[in-house]
């Protein structure tokens, strides 16, 4: 059984880009001189990354490129407030690609572009709909090229920013430990 909606968000992205990987989605276009995307190389980050802490982002650099970083940046919405037992929240999740560029004439746009786009278009389905009823429903998803909060804490590659942000508007269950819950 699933804990939380914002875990089965998180969770649902991580093992459907694994999947489109394991089905060849993430392979070159045209041209373009690139390996396909293992499934291996979709990992899932629930913290920010810190440059001060050599530590930090090990995991990340040591994956094989190119390959997908899914972080789970928090939730917005309001205080717990009502009689209902549901309160509305905005669960946000970052989906980047990150790659290696060689700044020369093979720049692998093509493909980048498609892949994202494939992200994208999965993610308008709203695969997130059948969640558990007990603990709420994801109700809408909105994908957004929005700039990240503080981009130097979240973003892997400084040089390759091809990423989107999925917003899961939710009607979730009320919690004790709601308070607790932070958001970017």
């Amino acid at each position: 059984m699933n804990s939380s909606i914002p875990w089965v968000c998180l969770n649902t992205t991580v093992e459907t880009l694994k999947q489109m990987a394991r089905e060849r989605v993430f392979v070159r276009v045209g041209e373009d001189k690139i390996k396909p995307v293992n499934e291996k190389n979709v990992i899932a980050r629930v913290n920010q990354s810190n440059a001060a802490e050599p530590v930090q982002g090990v995991r990340e650099r040591g994956i094989d490129l190119p390959g997908f970083v899914v972080t789970y940046l928090g939730m917005k919405g309001g205080e717990s407030a009502g009689s209902l037992c549901h309160d509305d929240r905005v669960i946000r999740i970052l989906v980047q690609l990150i790659d290696r560029t060689d700044q020369g004439k093979a720049t692998n746009l093509e493909t980048y572009f498609e892949w994202i786009s494939a992200v994208r278009e999965w993610v308008q389905t709203n695969p997130y709909s059948k969640d558990d009823g007990q603990l709420g429903q994801v109700y809408l998803v909105h994908v957004t090229d929005e700039s990240l909060p503080n981009e130097e804490r979240w973003a892997i590659d400084r040089e390759m920013k091809m990423f989107v942000v999925i917003n899961c508007f939710a009607r979730m269950r009320r919690t004790k430990d709601q308070a607790s819950w932070q958001s970017t």
